[in-house]
């Protein structure tokens, strides 16, 4: 041990820090910088600094190989990680590690040390004392995310360690949590532990979710309970399973009915849910009634689609203001909440429209006809010919030279707003916010745009984007995209596949897809531009076919392009959700109203 990490550990004793932290405040990270600037001695600012810096981790109880992420990133910075610390300060941490006994902080602090650790003796030995104190830790009322990323943390190291007791200890806290939880609290326990894989299987939390599903719970709260309960139902017991899903679909239903009055547009997309929900009952299973909800819901959703269309606002612009983007996005870091901040972050940039974008590009065209006269060819960057105008075809009723400037103009409007709108938007929401990835997970759970069997990788691609991991994110959300626009044709009935000769079947490509006879309004025919620029256009990003066939090159996958997509495919996501807790707090000013 070296006279500097015991003199740091001395110094900063003297402080009396460990009081800060209490149940209500586990990971004071504010209140430890300022008694850092109040100090005197270097030694105590130091320790305090690296108290803090552990303290404003991120912790990704799932991630095994690097647990721990940065506290904010920024122009290519970001605050220290485990791997950053040097041996002395690792060894001033391996001294605190008791301080305060059986709190968050000391489990991380001795979790930190496990993984700085190299003597195989020693590493299990910290392993099992960061198990141990998120053991007396436990769960709180407060449910927080961060308490739950620390049990499954807990779990991840006690399962690869063989800690049985200590598993068997953990279980018990996160059964003991579920059972006094609220709705919300009890579906965040729920998944935490069905997430683990190691916790066996256990029937009680599929009935208790079940009985959470109440008529004071938001309508997607309920709906997202069920489908949790679906999944804590033994694989034997089908007729449950048939059961739990039929009901959800009667959710959306009910709902559905509900908001025709105030949104044909939100309507649609409940529809759209029960429809998916009322599939996913095996046919074997399927009631007289469920089975003429099936038959039915394809012509209900595109004729709420195609109410929509009255809902819809035209913007029009003569030229690109970035002024308000940039004024904008400087007052989401004052909003008090990160959905309140999401909320005005996404008005602030209207999804293109069709409407909009042809307008725009025949004023063009208009404007400077001589410059459209001749044809015109794109070369991509190495060099290949991607575009003819000479033998190109128009898309969703738009001629060829049109559409051609239309892509055009889109992918410069895109470059605008992701240089002063969403780069500068991401950096002060993820500085202030760190939403985990449960709570994309809820948000994408709401969406009837993305089917159920890729909502994970779905969250994970907006979960990575948000944090600026744009490869990963891209590669995650290209293919979702195109399954979630396979998903919405079969939907409204409409076919996704291709039966050969030989009566082998193959899925029709992205672009197919699109192409296909009513493909624009089911899914919207904004919706559908947008993805056409962006996904499935050779003059545009063409994503869908360059993350496929591996052409997305390391520095393109952090370019404009990438960006773009996760902004559209956040939107997808967001927007619904915040449309179903709008529709709760309604309900609940209303009652308000009533009692007065």
């Amino acid at each position: 041990m070296s006279d500097a990490a015991r003199e740091m550990f001395r110094d900063t004793t003297a402080t009396g820090w460990h009081a800060l932290v209490t149940v209500e405040d586990p990971l004071p990270l504010e209140e430890l910088g300022a008694l850092a600037q109040e100090v005197s001695s270097e030694a105590a600012k130091r320790g305090l600094g690296l108290i803090a810096t552990v303290a404003g981790m991120a912790l990704h109880g799932d991630d095994w190989f690097r647990p721990y992420h940065p506290a904010w990133q920024m122009d290519g910075q970001r605050s220290l990680v485990p791997e950053d610390f040097s041996d002395e300060e690792v060894e001033f941490l391996s001294l605190l590690a008791d301080q305060p006994e059986g709190s968050q902080l000391s489990a991380r602090l001795a979790d930190i040390v496990y993984l700085r650790t190299r003597d195989r003796a020693d590493r299990y030995r910290w392993a099992k004392l960061a198990v141990e104190r998120w053991v007396q830790a436990g769960i709180t009322d407060a449910l927080s995310w961060e308490q739950l990323a620390g049990w499954s943390r807990a779990a991840n190291i006690a399962a690869r360690f063989r800690l049985v007791d200590l598993a068997r200890a953990l279980a018990d806290v996160g059964v003991d949590a579920f059972n006094k939880a609220h709705a919300m609290g009890a579906l965040r326990v729920a998944q935490t532990m069905r997430e683990a894989r190691y916790v066996p299987d256990n029937e009680h939390f599929g009935e208790q979710l079940e009985s959470l599903v109440v008529g004071d719970v938001p309508i997607f709260l309920q709906n997202v309970l069920l489908e949790e309960a679906i999944r804590w139902t033994p694989s034997s017991d089908e007729k449950k399973k048939a059961a739990l899903r039929a009901r959800v679909g009667d959710l959306w239903w009910d709902e559905a009915e509900l908001r025709q009055a105030d949104s044909h547009m939100v309507a649609r997309d409940h529809y759209a849910n029960a429809l998916r929900s009322y599939r996913a009952v095996p046919a074997r299973l399927r009631d007289p009634r469920t089975v003429d909800r099936i038959n039915r819901l394809p012509a209900i959703v595109r004729q709420e689609g195609e109410r929509t269309l009255d809902e819809m606002h035209l913007t029009t612009t003569d030229g690109i203001d970035i002024s308000e983007w940039i004024e904008g996005v400087e007052a989401i870091a004052d909003a008090d909440s990160l959905m309140s901040a999401l909320v005005s972050w996404i008005d602030m940039a209207p999804l293109d429209t069709l409407e909009h974008a042809k307008e725009q590009a025949r004023e063009q065209m208009a404007e400077h006809p001589i410059a459209f006269l001749f044809g015109h060819s794109t070369i991509d960057e190495k060099g290949r010919k991607v575009y003819d105008s000479r033998t190109a075809v128009g898309r969703m009723g738009v001629p060829a030279d049109v559409w051609s400037v239309m892509v055009r103009n889109y992918q410069i409007a895109s470059g605008f707003m992701c240089q002063s709108h969403i780069v500068p938007g991401i950096r002060k929401l993820s500085t202030r916010w760190r939403p985990t990835l449960a709570e994309f997970r809820l948000m994408v759970e709401t969406s009837p745009f993305v089917p159920l069997e890729i909502r994970d990788n779905y969250a994970r691609g907006l979960f990575h984007g948000y944090y600026g991991h744009h490869a990963e994110s891209v590669h995650l959300l290209a293919p979702a995209i195109e399954a979630c626009v396979r998903s919405v044709l079969q939907q409204a009935g409409i076919e996704t596949s291709l039966i050969k000769d030989d009566d082998t079947e193959s899925e029709i490509g992205l672009t197919g897809l699109l192409d296909q006879p009513g493909a624009d309004e089911a899914l919207d025919v904004d919706v559908s531009w947008n993805i056409r620029a962006i996904f499935a256009d050779p003059m545009g990003q063409n994503l869908r076919n360059r993350v496929a066939h591996g052409l997305v090159s390391s520095n393109e996958s952090q370019g404009e392009g990438m960006l773009t997509a996760w902004w559209f495919a956040f939107r997808l996501a967001f927007v619904p959700y915040f449309n179903a807790l709008s529709r709760t707090q309604t309900q609940r000013n209303d009652v308000d109203r009533e009692g007065v």
